[in-house]
């Protein structure tokens, strides 16, 4: 078994190679776009959970205590908390797994594989800024864009992201980059 994986990875090694710079880059800049937004929904996502989490313990115990906890200093900490952690922890992620990794679709066909990042990419940036949209207020009706996205558009989205992930998760560490 360890020849046949020195074989496969010496063939792996021998069609990397093979491969423009460019396209290349253009794996690259995709593989940023997926790192940045699936770095910033687990940040935020956990940010905005602790400090809810945070803010509700806080009001319970200034209660308690008899103060006056739903002041605009707190909202304003906790709305500052939720718009900078995540962002401070995605610029975190992104310097600490610096790794290169290339899926197997990547060296059997860029084509293919390009494209499967450009629709995984184009779904996530969907679900990213669909709900930013309705929640800022800029769409009238939100009412019912709430419910188009939540019924239809963010099950297929995610639907897409999971598939096109699937296929294109890096497997293959260059060489020169291992």
């Amino acid at each position: 078994m360890d020849e046949k994986f020195q074989s496969d990875t010496k063939e792996l090694d021998e069609k990397f190679a093979a491969i423009p710079e460019n396209l290349k880059k253009q794996y690259d800049m995709h593989r940023f776009i997926r790192r940045v937004i699936i770095g910033y929904y687990s940040s935020a996502a956990t940010t905005i959970y602790f400090s809810l989490m945070l803010m509700f313990f806080l009001d319970l115990l200034f209660s308690n205590i008899g103060i006056e906890s739903s002041s605009k200093i707190f909202r304003d900490i906790r709305d500052v908390a939720i718009i900078v952690l995540p962002i401070c922890a995605t610029i975190c992620f992104l310097r600490y797994t610096k790794t290169k990794r290339y899926s197997n679709l990547f060296i059997k066909d860029q084509g293919d594989s390009l494209l499967v990042f450009t629709i995984e990419n184009f779904a996530s940036i969907v679900l990213l800024l669909y709900p930013t949209l309705i929640f800022t207020g800029i769409l009238e009706g939100a009412a019912a864009h709430i419910f188009l996205y939540a019924l239809i558009v963010a099950p297929i989205c995610g639907i897409v992201f999971g598939v096109c992930y699937f296929f294109n998760t890096g497997s293959y560490t260059p060489k020169a980059e291992a």
